[in-house]
């Protein structure tokens, strides 16, 4: 309890205008740094000039400086950081998102502490995190007690209200495979938003082969592309659906966006199929269900609710994305809990590793170009991959 009332106390402290208030009033040098992509960087200008902030100087890296065209004056490199004093180093939240815990911890190494995240979302997230706290202390005492748990959940707490990927604490394990939650041989498994069938042949693997697979996948051009390239090879273990999970039956408008399919309640360009774990596991005739992943674009709540009946029958475990919506972090833990109150639960926070097969989709050139000279070439510290990890 003294934990949890302590860490809620300082978020008071967190807010990025206070910050940059107080390094006003010391009168230092306001230092915005760019990594990629200056258009975008005008939504951050404009919240600065909110604050009535209007005398900055932009950093951007040298390896991007060479080939941006920018009609801004009073630029430097990021290489000249090591020389200046007396600095706060503002970056916007929503810019270079694979890359910005690189970029951080690049300056954090030069030994500049005075670090300030600026976004949209800030006040909104403390606010929203204010008026859940008791849902989310229920969350904080119902996680593992030993292996981190609760730590990593607070760290994805204050990122909500910091913007500051680097304030997460990130697990070493592979996504999806949490040392104690093991699948065994003859598991069957549901692989909600399957993407390309990577993490289904993975889960396939774990089992050595033996087991079943129920993959879904909404997007048709994943799906197909699973189709061209594994069908053979898997038919008899994998069963790849061009499906959606929901609460219930019917057809949704989606944006294609290979890793990041979503539902999209203003239209999208495709049209596909939804149904419900209950009514997909009762056609089926499939009599037990052991593993649960689900990652599926903020879709997970609406997910579950059509799984209760298989929640509540077969206590699979189960991995669950929880960084696609805010309240992500509570709602999900908690219905889980009142479908079975026997449910113990585990918080892990994942980087990408394109080690393990993963292709970072959607990325650009210049933030895989920054990747290689400042960071892990192969390794993305991101603010994506909040995983639940839920057994009986």
């Amino acid at each position: 309890m003294k934990r949890f009332i302590k860490f809620i106390s300082e978020l008071n402290s967190e807010f990025a205008d206070l910050k940059l208030e107080k390094a006003i009033q010391e009168k230092k040098k306001i230092i915005v740094l760019i990594p990629d992509n200056i258009k975008m960087a005008q939504r951050g200008f404009k919240i600065l000039q909110q604050w009535g902030v209007d005398l900055y100087t932009i950093c951007i890296p040298d390896e991007i400086i060479e080939c941006e065209h920018t009609n801004y004056e009073n630029i430097i490199r990021l290489s000249q950081l090591k020389n200046e004093q007396n600095i706060v180093i503002i970056v916007f939240n929503f810019l270079a998102l694979p890359i910005q815990w690189t970029m951080i911890s690049y300056l954090k190494n030069l030994g500049i502490e005075n670090i300030i995240m600026v976004g949209e979302d800030t006040h909104y997230n403390y606010n929203l995190i204010m008026k859940h706290l008791v849902e989310i202390y229920e969350v904080y005492e119902m996680l593992d007690t030993e292996d981190g748990s609760k730590k990593i959940y607070l760290s994805l707490l204050k990122r909500r209200v910091t913007g500051d990927v680097t304030d997460i604490i990130f697990s070493e394990n592979k996504q999806y495979f949490l040392n104690q939650y093991r699948l065994q041989p003859g598991n069957v498994i549901i692989d909600a938003g399957a993407y390309d069938g990577t993490t289904s042949i993975d889960l396939l693997n774990s089992i050595h082969g033996n087991g079943q697979v129920y993959s879904f996948e909404l997007d048709k051009y994943n799906y197909e592309k699973f189709l061209k390239d594994y069908t053979g090879v898997y038919k008899n273990n994998i069963v790849f659906e061009n499906l959606g999970l929901s609460d219930s039956e019917g057809e949704v408008f989606y944006v294609p966006a290979t890793t990041g399919t979503k539902y999209s309640s203003m239209g999208g360009t495709e049209k596909g199929k939804v149904i419900d774990i209950d009514s997909y596991i009762a056609k089926k005739r499939i009599t037990s269900v052991n593993y649960i992943k689900m990652d599926i674009e903020g879709a997970e709540l609406e997910a579950l609710h059509g799984a209760r009946n298989v929640i509540s029958t077969y206590h699979p475990q189960m991995a669950i994305s929880l960084y696609h919506r805010p309240d992500d972090l509570w709602t999900i833990p908690i219905y889980i809990k009142q479908l079975n109150p026997q449910y113990h639960f585990s918080v892990a926070h994942h980087f990408i590793d394109v080690r393990h097969g993963y292709t970072p989709q959607g990325f650009t050139e210049s933030e895989e170009l920054l990747q290689k000279c400042y960071g892990e070439a192969k390794i993305y510290h991101t603010i994506w991959e909040s995983v639940l990890y839920v057994k009986g």
